[in-house]
């Protein structure tokens, strides 16, 4: 699996949680694409098969209508994403902004009465991102 595929997720929280349309991402993209080809690549597979695995259960559970599971589920496993290592070489890599993004779209999904914003709104999203 490519570098851009593992990037879908942090596209997706971009634009629903930090409010970006695609073409304010697109320069960012491209410094996230070359800062995860330096990064383990090992390492990122890894990351990207575990949140697969996740974006299936959160699938599963929000036609389940579970909502609450699958948004306590997506935090959790963003929380302990942000503590890889692979992860953090990418916010470093990426400055100011690789620490943003994240912490910004975390804030957001412990909220979404107040954002506007949930998890199971977000697999209907994935068809808009090349």
């Amino acid at each position: 699996m490519g570098s851009a595929a593992a990037l879908l997720p942090a596209v997706l929280l971009a634009q629903t949680y930090g409010g970006f349309n695609r073409e304010d991402l697109e320069p960012l993209i491209g410094k996230a694409q070359a800062c995860m080809a330096q990064a383990d690549q090992t390492q990122l597979q890894a990351l990207q098969s575990d949140a697969l695995q996740v974006m299936t259960e959160t699938e599963a559970l929000c036609e389940a209508g579970d909502r609450d599971t699958a948004q306590q589920n997506s935090i959790a496993f963003a929380q302990q994403s942000l503590q890889k290592p692979v992860v953090k070489e990418w916010q470093q890599c990426m400055g100011v902004l690789g620490k943003t993004l994240p912490l910004l779209a975390l804030v957001q999904m412990q909220n979404p009465e107040a954002t506007g914003s949930h998890v199971c709104d977000l697999p209907e999203r994935f068809n808009e991102v090349p």
